[in-house]
Order: structure tokens, then sequence, then C-alpha cells
């Protein structure tokens, strides 16, 4: 689609959730990008994206558009952050707004997670964030302590991932590889001019 960023084929993290929840935010904070913020629903309209360099490699992350958690009547933006979701993610950051100036209760927030989690499966982590702590009195936040990570927390399961994908990554088939030259007959261009020395051995 037009509105995509330049996507890259590498490991790449989703920040998921409501609209106006705090992923952009988030997104600026992760990879020192400037993505649009603003205190309005659908501020993000396309997928933002930025990297991290984690253990000297970079990670993609990409915002997308918030959900309205409606799959049967998704419009173009929703389906935007469905296709990133289910396509590209390896990992999900699921960012929950527990003051509720998203315009979402935690009900709603929580009841979009746990439908994420069965359409994802176990296999797609997902690693909940706490936005907007600051607009929340500190008892409220209690019951989040075993639930939710830290942004350093969450970085740090984050190399590991990338390390497994890695290593799981497949090899790239032979019919894939770059062909070496050969000549009318198949056999391999060799320099018939060129002569052995000691170095060679």
């Amino acid at each position: 689609m037009k509105t995509y960023p330049d996507i890259k084929d590498m490991f790449t993290v989703c920040l998921y959730g409501f609209p106006n929840v705090g992923k952009t935010t988030i997104l600026n904070k992760l990879t020192f990008t400037r993505a649009q913020v603003a205190a309005y629903a659908f501020t993000t309209t396309s997928i933002n994206t930025g990297y991290i360099e984690l253990e000297g490699k970079k990670v993609q992350v990409l915002d997308v558009p918030g959900t309205l958690a409606r799959p049967v009547k998704m419009n173009n933006i929703e389906k935007q952050a469905d296709l990133v979701l289910y396509e590209l993610a390896k990992a999900i950051i699921f960012v929950l707004d527990p003051s509720g100036y998203s315009g979402y209760t935690i009900e709603e927030q929580e009841e979009l997670l746990q439908r994420l989690k069965k359409q994802v499966g176990p296999e797609k982590p997902i690693f909940l964030y706490l936005s907007k702590t600051d607009l929340v009195p500190k008892e409220d936040i209690i019951k989040w302590e075993k639930k939710a990570l830290s942004l350093n927390e969450i970085i740090e399961k984050l190399k590991k991932l990338r390390r497994e994908y890695v290593e799981a990554k497949p090899l790239p088939r032979p019919e894939d590889r770059p062909k070496e030259d050969t000549d009318e007959n198949g056999d391999l261009d060799e320099d018939l001019d060129s002569e052995d020395s000691e170095d060679d051995y």
C-alpha cells in the first residue's frame, strides 16, 4: 500500500493497542524517532517505522494505527494494523493506558489483550507495557506490577528473541544462491593462464 514506509525483512516488533493509548510515544522513546503525537484518536493514520539497535543489530519497530476491536467492520487504517500484527511481527508490545485519558476503560483494554492472545497464539510473545502512569495514583498501579514490564525489561527480552530468530532462520536454498559462471559446456570457467603457486596450498 502507498501509505506503507520502507518496511524491511528483519526481526520486527509491533506496537499494538487502542487509539491514543501512547503507542507512538513509546516508539519515539525506543527508537528516538519523531513521529507525530497528539491527544486525539488516530493520530497515527499509517505505519510509523523506527529502528532500535540490540547487541549491534537493528530491530524494526512498527507503530500501527490504533484498533477499535471490530474485526467485521475494520477500516483501512485498522487493516494496516492487522497486517503488521499477523504477517510481520515476531513480537508484540501491547500498550495499555490505565489512566482512562485514551477514552477506553481498563476493562475494554484487558478484553482486547485477551482477544489478541487467543488470535496470535502462544508462539508470538506479547509484552504488556503501561503508558501514562504519571497520571495514575501509585496504588492503582500496584496490581500491574507482576504483569507489566518496563521498557528496559522489554528490551532485554527482545534481545533474547532476536538471537533465537537469527538461529532459527533457514539458510538460503541452493537455487536461491548466486550461480557460478560456467562455460558453454557447463564447466566452471577458470583462468587458463594462471599458474598455481605455493601460496595456494
